[in-house]
């Protein structure tokens, strides 16, 4: 996983968190976080326009595999790597 990305992902979960980003951890949870679907799907649309992708959560798998920080970063760095790849 790219640190970069990581930082981003944190920084940006930590404006919709009562934490400070440096209590943010890549395996801290979003429900500890008291992140709800409506600001995941939001902090979900940043990344994607951050990022220039397009990330699939059209289905309850998807939203159920974003777990951690960790789980978003490395959903964003897939598409990433994958789009790099083809390149």
């Amino acid at each position: 996983m790219n640190d970069k990305l990581l930082s981003d992902t944190i920084a940006l979960i930590a404006g919709y968190s009562e934490l400070d980003a440096s209590e943010i951890g890549p395996e801290t949870e979003l429900d500890e976080l008291g992140i709800h679907s409506l600001e995941l799907t939001e902090i979900i649309m940043e990344l994607e326009e951050k990022y220039d992708v397009d990330i699939d959560i059209n289905t309850v798998e998807a939203w159920s595999s974003l777990r951690t920080i960790k789980d978003v970063a490395d959903k964003v760095g897939g598409i990433v790597g994958a789009r790099t790849a083809s390149e």
